[in-house]
């Protein structure tokens, strides 16, 4: 492959592929510190322009609390890969106001899973562990915990197109063994196309008429398997679709953007667990403000098995 080094004021370079628009480095020129919402919005514009989209689709992939690196589907039951796609201009305008929020609650940034570890504790569900005294939500109170996630919803659920891919990971397997699917198929391999295949729907629909390149970013994992079973899955849709432009990994911690994503990759991880187990689920804010209202069932509309 011809690679080529790309670098920009004050960034550590990274690796982008030039033949097939992929980027695999791990490096991301930011670094965690207290920003104002101008400087976020300077920023996420700056950064943007180093790329050929003007759609930009930050996704996020989660599984059951075994994660991804379950890769026979046995141990994690639910799968969920999805996330936002909107015009850069939208980015650029989330960006400050994410900030803002960050900022009033002196937060570094948002991360699903610890504030539902820290809600979890103070709510006495669990109790403190040594890993939780690095939890940027630490010594929060609830009415603390739960304003800040419902004003980053809010945020997180205007002005955007969401999609996803969700899968029972046990009713796969099921599948598989009647040979409905191939011997040897991945779950996560399949609720990747899945999404993939979500988002194309959601694009032809929402931009009919949109012909200009878009781009991917996906959350950094240091699993190199999950990041090639990521790439290998959306290699298929590029080759189809000449709009797909590349496919990027950053760290969300540091790529406001992809914070949302996250936030709506969780839940709908969480939502679908819950109609896994036949749960009843009652919409709460959060869910109304990623979501919105729905008039029969509970939760997101998503692409499954």
């Amino acid at each position: 492959m011809n690679f080529a080094v790309f670098r920009r004021k004050g960034v550590k370079p990274g690796i982008r592929n030039n033949n097939c628009g992929i980027q695999l480095s791990g490096l991301d020129p930011c670094i965690l510190k207290r920003r104002t919402p101008k400087e976020a919005t300077e920023d996420f514009a700056e950064w943007a322009a180093l790329f050929s989209g003007k759609l930009f689709v930050m996704l996020v992939a989660y599984a059951d609390e075994s994660g991804t690196e379950d890769r026979t589907g046995k141990i994690a039951k639910v799968a969920v890969v999805g996330g936002y796609v909107a015009l850069s201009e939208e980015w650029t305008r989330f960006c400050g106001e994410w900030q803002t929020i960050l900022s009033k609650y002196q937060a570094p940034y948002f991360h699903f899973r610890e504030w539902a570890v820290a809600s979890a504790i103070v709510r006495r569900k669990r109790t403190e562990f040594s890993a939780f005294q690095k939890n940027p939500y630490r010594g929060w109170d609830l009415k603390t915990l739960d304003s800040f996630v419902l004003e980053l919803a809010l945020v997180a659920g205007r002005g955007k197109r969401r999609f996803g891919g969700y899968i029972n990971t046990e009713k796969f397997n099921d599948a598989k063994a009647k040979g409905e699917f191939l011997i040897g198929q991945d779950p996560y391999d399949y609720c990747l196309k899945v999404c993939f295949n979500d988002f194309i729907k959601r694009i032809n629909v929402c931009w009919p008429d949109f012909t200009e390149p878009i781009s991917f970013f996906w959350d950094w994992t240091n699993d190199r398997n999950w990041r090639r079973a990521i790439l290998d899955a959306y290699d298929p849709f590029r080759k189809k679709d000449s709009r797909l432009a590349e496919i990027t990994f950053a760290d969300k911690t540091k790529r406001l953007p992809l914070q949302a994503a996250d936030m709506v990759a969780y839940r709908m991880r969480q939502l679908s667990g819950k109609l896994l187990r036949k749960e009843r689920s009652i919409m709460s804010e959060i869910d109304i403000a990623l979501f919105g209202r729905r008039k029969r069932g509970v939760g997101p509309s998503l692409s499954a098995l």
